[in-house]
């Protein structure tokens, strides 16, 4: 039998291994996403703003298809239209 102090002790290390694998993954990747600088988005001629489907409140479809909540209020309009 484990005594209920070396029970404690190896769950405790499994939580640091877990929480340095967890860690070390998020390190490891790159971003998926990439900011463009002023000229590019000049250059360009248009702004792309990306918003999340589907994280209620902050934006979801609704059961008409409109894209609605807190990302796609506060995002600014591309070219005064939805294009979701």
């Amino acid at each position: 039998m484990v005594a209920p102090g070396n029970r404690r002790v190896r769950l405790m290390r499994w939580v640091l291994v877990g929480l340095s694998l967890v860690v070390g993954a998020q390190c490891a990747v790159s971003p998926v996403f990439a900011a463009a600088d002023l000229e590019t988005i000049q250059a360009r001629g248009h702004l792309i703003v990306a918003v999340r489907e589907g994280w209620r409140p902050l934006s979801f479809r609704t059961d008409q298809g409109e894209l609605v909540g807190l990302e796609v209020e506060y995002r600014p309009p591309p070219g005064g239209r939805d294009v979701g």
